[in-house]
């Protein structure tokens, strides 16, 4: 025959028992009704995939004329452009474009920082040696590569933007801009590396 302390302890645990049974069915409820809302979220994307994210950025280097030394100038994020968006839209669901993006532009500016809306560098974009120009592609892992390009300037000129199109020349290709910071002063007989470290995740 049970005690009164022995009734008692085999309450408390019967109580104890329940207790953490309802406990299990709640968080049980919780995380499913968190599943539900996640994937019902994802749903309503359009193919029910997370959106694809591109990420560009920019590294220029200087090389002084008579000397061998490159000197690190700038790394800086840049502006993805709505052409551009639309571009890589179109690339990967419809119709691809008849070129790649793997021309580098130059400008010494006009004082505005880029913008999404831009769909060429701000007037002048060099022209001589320091003209936009195919870079060289390089994959560099899985969903990243870079284009880079060196120009030789032939002039005293303050590169201020850069660019990144799909065409060699003209408006409306250009799929991001990036502005220098610091700018990038170069003499005649100077160079300037520019590359573009691209990713898509």
């Amino acid at each position: 025959m049970l005690t009164r302390d022995q009734m008692l302890t085999k309450a408390e645990g019967a109580k104890r028992a329940s207790f953490l049974r309802v406990l299990a069915v709640l968080m049980v409820l919780m995380l499913s009704s968190l599943f539900t809302y996640v994937v019902t979220v994802n749903l309503q994307r359009p193919g029910g995939a997370f959106p694809v994210r591109f990420h560009y950025t920019v590294e220029v280097w200087i090389k002084r004329a008579g000397t061998s030394e490159w000197e690190f100038l700038t790394r800086t994020h840049n502006v993805f452009t709505k052409i551009g968006q639309d571009w890589v839209r179109d690339a990967l669901g419809s119709a691809p474009a008849s070129d790649v993006a793997k021309y580098i532009s130059l400008s010494a500016g006009n004082g505005s920082a880029p913008t999404a809306d831009w769909v060429l560098l701000p007037t002048p974009e060099l022209t001589g040696t320091l003209a936009r120009h195919a870079g060289t592609y390089t994959a560099t892992g899985t969903g990243s590569w870079t284009i880079e390009w060196t120009f030789t300037s032939d002039a005293t000129v303050t590169i201020v933007d850069t660019g990144l199109h799909w065409a060699a020349s003209g408006s409306g290709n250009m799929i991001a801009a990036a502005a220098l910071s610091p700018t990038a002063s170069l003499a005649s007989g100077d160079s300037l590396k520019i590359t573009w470290s691209n990713s898509v995740s």
